[in-house]
């Protein structure tokens, strides 16, 4: 599996948290349009691997599952579910199966070094959906220290086509399956910005001058 490339910016003292579909196998190409409750998807080439009764694949946003097996060759995809339409060239892949899984995520300011916030993971209760969430709490960003000024605005163009600085953190997540095999679907920067705002801290009552 080659990870996907995600960088993220997390304002300093708020909730994070982030949602991923794990995706598997040979990239599968869409050769015409495909208007949803459609019953097959034709490919632009034939599938390398067989596929099994029930395979959910994701195309864009749409999802669908196969409605017979599909053998090596297969240039026409028969398929159930399918809720949204699928535009030509839109690249379809194998929806994971996250049975057993679990997930471990950190930051760190450099590969090698200690972890300076550890994501905690959550799976979908249906694992066929190849959905799980990592979160940091409102405390845990807090404890982040800033690598951006107050202020800082960035589009998200801009987060995903920026290149490594010098004051840039880094994140992965990695998967581990029950026969202990360990998967990294995703990677990037992390960019905290300063936060401004923070929670009062009431003033300790004075004490009682006896008389």
């Amino acid at each position: 599996m080659i990870p996907a490339n995600l960088n993220l910016f997390i304002p300093q003292g708020a909730d994070c948290s982030l949602t991923i579909t794990v995706l598997q196998g040979e990239p599968m190409k869409a050769a015409t349009d495909v208007a949803a409750d459609s019953l097959s998807i034709p490919l632009v080439k034939p599938i390398t691997a067989a596929l099994p009764l029930g395979t959910r694949l994701m195309f864009g946003e749409a999802i669908a599952e196969l409605s017979a097996p599909a053998p090596i060759g297969t240039k026409a995809l028969p398929i159930t579910g399918l809720l949204l339409p699928i535009s030509r060239n839109a690249i379809g892949q194998i929806v994971a199966d996250l049975t057993g899984c679990s997930a471990r995520s950190q930051i760190k300011r450099k590969p090698g070094t200690p972890a300076i916030a550890i994501f905690t993971p959550w799976f979908d209760p249906d694992p066929l959906t190849g959905l799980f969430s990592l979160s940091l709490t409102n405390q845990q960003t807090s404890a982040l220290p800033a690598n951006l000024p107050p202020g800082t605005s960035l589009t998200e163009e801009e987060l995903q086509e920026r290149r490594p600085q010098p004051t840039d953190y880094f994140w992965d997540v990695e998967l581990v399956y029950p026969n202990a095999k360990v998967e990294r679907p995703m990677n990037g920067l992390v960019l905290v910005s300063a936060e401004v705002t923070t929670p009062l801290i009431p003033p300790e009552p004075e004490e009682a001058i006896a008389p």
